[in-house]
């Protein structure tokens, strides 16, 4: 280290050191919420992103409608195989509704008359065709059980089943779950865990009954089901209205009666006629959400919520292009706001070719809807949600994530209130100091569409301003470039460079990897790596002779070959640094907490972990521990 320590000196040293983190501790908890934008324009949203700080996962929400199989629908409509399509959007769930025949109960049983015990009065064809389908894209099955929109679309024109049948209709859902799920007339094992009785029995095309009348329908069905398999979730009433005491009868019948209910669903449909009634935000998802749970706890239910249908309401605008214009971002900003709602479950309408509410156009081109899909799909890629900041109102939504090797950062902001032009963004504690910026835009003549990159280093804080009129929205993407440098180094230590490398390739492979500083060769390593292994190099620069001041700019390039292939990742960025007082970890001119709190966060990590920061391996032996502690409590205090 190059100074000798006392036995006593250093347990003062310690003891100080505890004190200091004990007390920066307790001060950062209290100056936690206390951070402040200065806003320049009311219009613009201060957002602020801490990459330190994870508060969840980020939930998908990638449920549709019908597909990927066609609908079989009347012509004109479009009837093609949607499965890649699907895939590229992530659709992970599919709510069998509307398919204008497979899934109705009266196609697959469609002599009500007949005996439902009889596998022979079944005619599972299609309905097998559009759930294998389903399942070959790995997604999860939410079967209702019922009947398509009426007959004049395509659908059934049954709305109504007589109290004396609901026993026997109850007896044929069984038989349903029973081919899908335990293989009954020569049918499959799919374990399809939800299966929702009826579809919006509130509105009146879908059901002519009182709504006592569905209740009973229900409780019938559900303890059938209940009975045959307890395991299986079975639900209701996939409420339509928005008749919100409707949903509450519901739950009060089925607490009354100890009727099963393991989920409950509902569907919303967003209007713009809320905004001229002055009320936006009672039609937003998470109030609607928490409206119905408050039906649920007063009577003790704890119950989760389906959102088997939503979207933007169409019939208000003049165009369709205008109308898909406004649902992307709408969509865009309910695929957020769902995140912080007690939903757990949420099935766009549609995810198909439908002419109006679907995702894809009659060739299977995406429609700008489908790009708040794609978009969120991107976020799922980086799944550990970050904090994220910002004061908006109804409509304007940001959601931030990391992923899991800590290479990538990605950023998602939506504008669906006219009251905003834009944002200030600050993202702080980026895992790097080397990285891509990519910025994509969605808004009336860009379909998620790249519009700005560029390269940033020296620096762990991002900062953007940009304009974002509504309706619109934008996704940032800040990538990690593989290389990574000590900004602040201590008087008498060493530089040390680091190269992110993996191997590509599902085979064991030997490897060369070197840096340079402008063009002059530091150091050359050999290294093995299994197939997908990722690791990480250090290479020690001699800076130990250096005296205080900045250096640079340097070109740093780092070299990877793969021996064997030949196949090679070569990576040049500039850095700059600087040599200060030991144990100034942050460089700011003085050994003080906020020193002790940089290292004592990351204490015990080692350089091939994702929470190790550079800096606060003083010493630079690969490990953030004591030592490192110990020469910041030597120079604690010390300016210059």
């Amino acid at each position: 280290m190059g100074y000798l320590l006392t036995k006593k000196k250093i347990a003062l040293v310690m003891i100080t050191l505890t004190m200091i983190t004990i007390t920066m501790c307790a001060f950062a908890i209290y100056c936690a919420d206390f951070r402040a934008f200065s806003v320049e324009d009311p219009s613009y949203v201060n957002i602020h992103v801490d990459c330190s700080d994870t508060i969840s996962e980020i939930r998908s929400m990638q449920g549709v409608n019908t597909g990927p199989a066609p609908s079989f629908p009347i012509p004109p409509r479009p009837n093609i195989d949607l499965s890649d399509e699907y895939r590229e959007l992530g659709v992970d769930c599919v709510r069998i509704h509307d398919f204008y025949g497979p899934g109705d109960i009266d196609e697959m049983f469609p002599d009500f008359s007949a005996d439902p015990q009889l596998a022979s009065n079944y005619n599972f064809t299609r309905t097998d065709h559009i759930i294998e389908k389903i399942k070959a894209i790995g997604a999860e099955v939410i079967f209702r059980l019922g009947y398509s929109w009426p007959e004049a679309l395509g659908g059934s024109n049954v709305t109504f089943i007589n109290e004396s049948d609901h026993g026997k209709w109850a007896q044929v859902a069984k038989h349903i779950i029973m081919h899908y799920n335990d293989g009954w007339d020569d049918g499959f094992h799919y374990d399809i865990k939800y299966w929702e009785v009826w579809n919006e029995p509130d509105h009146p095309t879908s059901w002519t009954g009182t709504l006592q009348q569905y209740f009973k329908l229900y409780e019938t069905v559900a303890r059938v089901i209940k009975a045959y398999d307890p395991h299986l979730k079975v639900g209701g009433p996939a409420a339509a209205l928005n008749r919100y005491q409707d949903i509450k009868n519901f739950i009060d019948y089925c607490a009354a009666r100890k009727v099963p209910l393991d989920f409950v669903s509902w569907h919303h449909y967003y209007t713009p006629l809320a905004k001229i009634f002055g009320n936006p935000s009672g039609d937003d998802l998470p109030v609607v959400a928490s409206k119905v749970q408050g039906y649920l706890d007063a009577q003790g239910l704890n119950c989760p919520q389906l959102l088997t249908e939503w979207n933007l309401w169409w019939s208000e605008y003049g165009s369709l292009s205008k109308y898909d214009f406004e649902r992307a971002v709408y969509t865009c900003s309910s695929l957020i706001r769902i995140q912080d709602s007690l939903i757990v479950i949420a099935n766009y309408y549609r995810g198909d070719a439908h002419w109006s509410k679907g995702l894809f156009n009659s060739t299977g081109g995406l429609r700008k809807p489908a790009y708040a899909f794609k978009a969120f799909k991107t976020m799922l890629e980086t799944p550990i949600r970050l904090s994220c900041t910002y004061s908006a109102s109804y409509g304007y939504a940001a959601l931030a994530g990391k992923s899991n090797d800590n290479k990538r950062v990605a950023i998602l902001i939506s504008n669906y209130n006219e009251t905003y032009n834009g944002y200030n963004l600050t993202t702080d504690n980026l895992p790097w100091k080397v990285f891509k910026y990519e910025r994509y835009l969605l808004d009336e003549t860009h379909d998620l569409t790249l519009v700005e990159s560029g390269d940033f280093s020296g620096t762990k804080t991002f900062s953007k301003s940009e304009s974002l009129p509504y309706p619109s929205f934008q996704l940032i993407i800040l990538a990690a470039k593989g290389i990574d440098y000590k900004e602040c180094v201590g008087e008498g230590f060493n530089q040390v460079l680091f190269r992110d490398v993996t191997n590509p390739f599902n085979m064991t492979v030997d490897a060369e990897v070197s840096i340079y500083y402008n063009d002059t060769l530091l150091e050359t390593q050999n290294v093995t790596l299994d197939p997908y292994e990722r690791t990480v190099l250090r290479f020690y620069w001699d800076t130990s002779t250096w005296s205080k001041g900045t250096y640079g700019p340097f070109n740093i390039t780092a070299a990877y070959v793969d021996l064997a292939t030949g196949y090679n990742d070569m990576l040049t960025v500039p850095i700059s640094f600087r040599i200060v007082i030991r144990g100034d970890v942050n460089g700011d001119g003085i050994v003080n907490i906020v020193d002790v709190v940089m290292t004592a966060k990351a204490f015990g990590s080692s350089f091939k972990e994702l929470t190790y920061p550079p800096e606060g391996d003083i010493n630079c032996d690969g490990i953030i521990n004591i030592i490192d502690l110990v020469v910041i409590g030597v120079n604690f205090g010390k300016a210059g």
